[in-house]
């Protein structure tokens, strides 16, 4: 009967805009207007930490200047992941649950990229080409 009652609220909510992830004990929801409001709000320089962490540390021309820049991007990733177990509520791992600093970066990215689906999904039709 428990399945039956998952598979009942499963199916009620497919077309409901809800971020689902694993915290590491259990899976939870999560308004995505929310998390981006937290995300603002706890860490203003996200954005910018994302963007760091998008770079490639190999352009850099070795020394100072590529020496920064993995500093930066570590800082960044620190931040993200502060962050992250904030705004998800995600415990550390312990014996008894929760999630790995990789598997928080993880959560995160996976809401990025489940933002950026829902935002194709609600897109406009597509225009024909104009013409030539």
């Amino acid at each position: 009967m428990l399945f039956l009652g998952r598979l009942g609220r499963w199916w009620r909510d497919q077309d409901r805009v809800i971020f689902r992830y694993y915290d590491g004990t259990r899976n939870r929801v999560a308004d995505p207007l929310q998390v981006v409001g937290k995300l603002r709000t706890q860490n203003a320089t996200y954005l910018e930490d994302l963007e760091l962490l998008g770079k490639d540390v190999n352009t850099v021309p070795p020394g100072n200047l590529r020496a920064d820049l993995t500093r930066q991007r570590e800082d960044a990733i620190l931040r993200l992941i502060q962050v992250s177990r904030s705004v998800f509520n995600i415990p550390g791992l312990t014996e008894q649950g929760g999630l790995t600093d990789a598997e928080v970066i993880g959560v995160l990215t996976s809401f990025f990229a489940w933002m950026e689906h829902m935002a194709q999904e609600a897109a406009p039709f597509a225009t024909s080409p104009p013409p030539e």
